[in-house]
């Protein structure tokens, strides 16, 4: 599955974007909202960060289908 696939639609109902800016990954949205930045360990665009970005983002923001 792709990491764009995974994130959930923002609550506004944009599409949300995972954004890297060495050495940060984090998910981020036109309308303001945005995660936390999640540092690399282990290697650029590291997997856990990229990851943990994106759980907070569908725990936080995903606009749950309902």
């Amino acid at each position: 599955m792709s990491k764009k696939a995974e994130l959930l639609q923002c609550k506004c109902g944009k599409t949300p974007t995972l954004r890297y800016r060495m050495p940060y990954s984090w998910v981020q949205c036109k309308c303001g909202r945005q995660t936390h930045q999640y540092a690399d360990i282990y290697e650029q665009v590291d997997p856990e960060a990229v990851q943990s970005a994106i759980k907070e983002w569908n725990e936080k923001y995903g606009k749950k289908d309902e």
